[in-house]
Formats: structure tokens, C-alpha cells, sequence
């Protein structure tokens, strides 16, 4: 029995790609889903026309809200990115971008507006554990939760780190590996850690929409 069961995996799972679109709260025209690509409580995923989403990719919409997950017209999805709403939302707007292995929880509401860029392996934060008490643990003393949100037209880099409660203005850049714990305004350019207002001019040119990883 267990070698049959080991030789039906491959059609389970070409099966589960296949049925996956009739499962997802709304469902646009032309999707291109990658392999891999694990959705839980789908009913509450809407993922609008010519949505790519890239191979071994996540999207959690465990969630009392109706809508948990949103993602817009012509937004990309990258290869091994893990959402999550946890019990908040994520909506990301038209024509935004997420590079590889981005790692984005929603509980306290995460909103990536049209346009906007996130490259590979940024963490996004809504939620942080309470810790003024030295004599319970962390994980007993509750949480905190903060929305984040990413401007129109905004450009996170590489490896950077958003807090909760931040807010990325339309059309501001973040450096890569920076940690982004305040507000950045509009269209201001920051770095380091934490991140603090600089003078650059110019960032390296945004990935290549290969990274987003085999889509099908």
C-alpha cells in the first residue's frame, strides 16, 4: 500500500494544482501558478487577472476576516515567499512586486500598494510579543499589533526589515539589509540600521522578473 500511495503523489498533486483555482474566494483570467505553491483556507484568497505567483510559495489566510489574502491585477508573487494573515489581511495592489523567499505577516494588516517593489528575502513584521514583565514569559504576556504599509511606486531592497507600525511613503526607497523602524516619507531615500535618511541617488536596477521562480 505504501508504494502504491508513494506512486499517486505525483497525480495528487497535479490534481490539487489543478483544482486549485476553483477553490480560491475570486479567481481571475489568466493566473500562472507555479509548482508547489501551498495555499490554506483558500476561500478566503482573491487573486485578481494575470496574477503570477512563483513555485514553493505560501498564502495563509488563516483568518476571521472574509477577504484575508488580496492580491491585485498584474502583481507578481516570487518563489518561496511566505504570507500569512494570522488572524489580519494582506492586500497587495496592482502591479506590485515581491521577490524570492519575501516573508510578510498580516496580523496586524499589511497593505503593498499598486506598484510598488519588494525585493528578495524582506521580512515584514505587524505584530511583536509584550516583554515589560521580567516575571512571566514573553509568549504569556500577549501581543502588540501594528498595520504596515508600503507606498505606490515604492522600492524595498534586498534583506530589509520592516517593524510594525511603519509606514513607506509612495515612491521612497529603502536600502537593502536596512531595518526600517519609523515612518519614511514620501519619496525619501534611507539606510542602515536602523534606518536613517541618506544621500543616495541611485539604487542598483530592480531584479529580473526571472527570480520570481518557474510559474505554470
Amino acid at each position: 500500500m505504501r508504494a502504491l500511495y508513494q506512486e499517486l503523489l505525483p497525480a495528487r498533486a497535479w490534481l490539487g494544482r489543478v483544482l486549485l483555482p476553483w477553490r480560491l474566494g475570486g479567481r481571475g483570467a489568466n493566473l500562472r501558478l507555479g509548482a508547489g505553491l501551498r495555499v490554506f483556507h483558500p476561500s478566503k484568497v482573491f487573486l485578481a487577472d494575470d496574477v503570477r505567483v512563483g513555485a514553493g510559495t505560501y498564502l495563509i489566510a488563516n483568518t476571521e476576516r472574509a477577504e484575508g489574502i488580496q492580491i491585485g491585477r498584474g502583481a507578481r508573487i516570487g518563489s518561496s515567499c511566505y504570507l500569512a494573515a494570522t488572524d489580519g489581511q494582506i492586500v497587495i495592489g496592482r502591479e506590485a512586486w515581491l521577490g524570492a523567499g519575501v516573508v510578510a505577516y498580516g496580523n496586524g494588516g499589511l497593505t503593498i500598494e499598486a506598484g510598488a517593489w519588494v525585493e528578495d528575502e524582506v521580512a515584514i513584521s505587524t505584530i511583536n510579543h509584550r516583554c515589560e514583565r521580567r516575571d512571566a514569559p514573553i509568549r504569556a504576556q500577549g501581543l502588540e499589533l501594528a498595520p504596515v504599509r508600503i507606498g505606490a511606486a515604492a522600492r524595498i531592497g534586498r534583506g530589509a526589515i520592516l517593524l510594525p507600525g511603519v509606514r513607506v511613503g509612495a515612491g521612497a526607497r529603502v536600502a537593502p539589509g536596512s531595518v526600517v523602524t519609523r515612518d519614511v516619507p514620501p519619496r525619501a531615500q534611507v539606510a542602515g540600521v536602523p534606518a536613517q535618511p541618506c544621500e543616495v541617488t541611485t539604487l542598483p536596477p530592480p531584479p529580473a522578473r526571472r527570480t520570481l521562480g518557474a510559474a505554470s
